[in-house]
Protein backbone atom coordinates (compact mmCIF):
# COMPACT_ATOMS: atom_id res chain seq x y z
CA UNK A 1 0.00 0.00 0.00
CA UNK A 2 0.96 3.80 -0.81
CA UNK A 3 2.01 5.64 2.30
CA UNK A 4 -0.67 7.97 1.92
CA UNK A 5 -3.62 5.21 1.53
CA UNK A 6 -1.98 4.25 5.49
CA UNK A 7 -2.03 7.65 6.78
CA UNK A 8 -6.14 7.88 5.18
CA UNK A 9 -7.08 5.45 7.02
CA UNK A 10 -9.49 6.27 10.13
CA UNK A 11 -8.48 6.85 13.34
CA UNK A 12 -10.99 4.98 16.46
CA UNK A 13 -10.37 5.97 19.75
CA UNK A 14 -10.89 2.72 22.03
CA UNK A 15 -13.65 2.73 23.90
CA UNK A 16 -14.04 2.79 27.90
CA UNK A 17 -15.48 -0.99 27.21
CA UNK A 18 -13.25 -2.19 25.11
CA UNK A 19 -10.20 -1.02 27.15
CA UNK A 20 -11.42 -2.72 30.10
CA UNK A 21 -12.16 -5.75 27.69
CA UNK A 22 -8.12 -5.53 26.87
CA UNK A 23 -6.96 -5.17 30.17
CA UNK A 24 -9.14 -8.50 31.20
CA UNK A 25 -7.45 -10.36 28.26
CA UNK A 26 -4.42 -9.15 29.50
CA UNK A 27 -4.79 -10.16 32.85
CA UNK A 28 -6.01 -13.67 32.28
CA UNK A 29 -3.15 -14.34 29.70
CA UNK A 30 -0.64 -12.79 32.49
CA UNK A 31 -2.34 -15.10 35.10
CA UNK A 32 -2.39 -17.73 32.62
CA UNK A 33 1.66 -17.87 31.82
CA UNK A 34 2.52 -17.38 35.70
CA UNK A 35 0.41 -20.67 36.59
CA UNK A 36 1.80 -22.23 33.49
CA UNK A 37 5.37 -21.52 34.99
CA UNK A 38 4.65 -22.35 38.58
CA UNK A 39 3.49 -25.37 37.17
CA UNK A 40 6.77 -26.38 35.58
CA UNK A 41 8.83 -24.64 38.26
CA UNK A 42 7.00 -27.51 40.55
CA UNK A 43 7.38 -30.22 38.11
CA UNK A 44 10.88 -29.90 37.99
CA UNK A 45 11.51 -29.88 41.56
CA UNK A 46 9.62 -33.46 41.67
CA UNK A 47 12.30 -34.27 38.85
CA UNK A 48 15.19 -33.21 41.12
CA UNK A 49 13.60 -34.67 44.28
CA UNK A 50 13.35 -37.89 42.37
CA UNK A 51 16.70 -37.97 40.65
CA UNK A 52 18.61 -37.34 43.89
CA UNK A 53 16.66 -40.74 45.51
CA UNK A 54 17.43 -42.89 42.48
CA UNK A 55 20.70 -41.65 41.89
CA UNK A 56 21.53 -42.16 45.90
CA UNK A 57 20.72 -45.61 45.55
CA UNK A 58 22.31 -46.24 42.63
CA UNK A 59 25.72 -44.62 43.69
CA UNK A 60 24.97 -47.29 46.78
CA UNK A 61 24.09 -50.37 45.09
CA UNK A 62 27.48 -49.21 42.82
CA UNK A 63 29.57 -48.75 45.92
CA UNK A 64 28.11 -51.81 47.71
CA UNK A 65 29.32 -53.92 44.78
CA UNK A 66 33.31 -52.57 44.81
CA UNK A 67 32.45 -51.13 41.81
CA UNK A 68 34.16 -47.18 40.13
CA UNK A 69 32.61 -45.39 37.63
CA UNK A 70 34.59 -46.19 35.31
CA UNK A 71 33.41 -49.55 35.55
CA UNK A 72 29.91 -48.57 34.58
CA UNK A 73 31.10 -46.23 31.74
CA UNK A 74 32.91 -49.11 30.55
CA UNK A 75 29.67 -51.39 30.33
CA UNK A 76 27.19 -48.66 29.61
CA UNK A 77 29.57 -46.17 27.27
CA UNK A 78 27.60 -43.11 29.81
CA UNK A 79 30.26 -40.44 30.39
CA UNK A 80 31.62 -40.35 34.23
CA UNK A 81 30.25 -36.80 34.66
CA UNK A 82 26.85 -37.44 33.60
CA UNK A 83 26.69 -41.01 36.14
CA UNK A 84 28.25 -38.31 38.75
CA UNK A 85 25.60 -35.89 37.58
CA UNK A 86 23.23 -38.36 38.35
CA UNK A 87 24.18 -39.89 41.59
CA UNK A 88 24.56 -36.59 42.85
CA UNK A 89 20.89 -35.50 41.23
CA UNK A 90 22.62 -32.70 39.43
CA UNK A 91 19.78 -31.91 37.00
CA UNK A 92 21.30 -29.19 35.58
CA UNK A 93 24.24 -31.13 34.27
CA UNK A 94 22.03 -33.26 32.13
CA UNK A 95 20.50 -33.46 28.84
CA UNK A 96 16.42 -33.77 28.21
CA UNK A 97 14.50 -36.02 30.52
CA UNK A 98 13.94 -38.50 28.23
CA UNK A 99 17.74 -39.29 27.99
CA UNK A 100 18.05 -39.34 31.63
CA UNK A 101 15.31 -41.52 31.70
CA UNK A 102 17.33 -43.69 29.93
CA UNK A 103 20.60 -43.45 31.46
CA UNK A 104 19.41 -44.47 34.76
CA UNK A 105 18.12 -47.60 33.04
CA UNK A 106 21.70 -48.38 31.58
CA UNK A 107 23.37 -47.62 34.71
CA UNK A 108 20.57 -49.81 36.90
CA UNK A 109 21.17 -52.79 34.19
CA UNK A 110 24.99 -52.61 34.69
CA UNK A 111 24.61 -53.21 38.39
CA UNK A 112 22.41 -56.11 37.87
CA UNK A 113 18.66 -54.31 38.82
CA UNK A 114 15.76 -53.78 37.54
CA UNK A 115 16.62 -50.70 35.08
CA UNK A 116 13.01 -50.02 33.78
CA UNK A 117 11.21 -50.01 37.14
CA UNK A 118 13.65 -47.40 38.44
CA UNK A 119 13.82 -45.48 35.34
CA UNK A 120 9.95 -45.01 35.46
CA UNK A 121 10.38 -43.13 39.45
CA UNK A 122 11.96 -40.57 37.13
CA UNK A 123 9.00 -38.26 35.87
CA UNK A 124 9.08 -37.17 32.27
CA UNK A 125 6.52 -35.03 30.72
Amino acid sequence: PRPDAISARPQTAATPASSARFSEQRHYIHETLAKKLQAKADFAAIQQASLQKVGAYLKQIRQEKSMSLDDIYQQTFIQTYTLRAIETGNLQQLPEPFYIRAFIQKYALALGLEGGTLAADFPTL
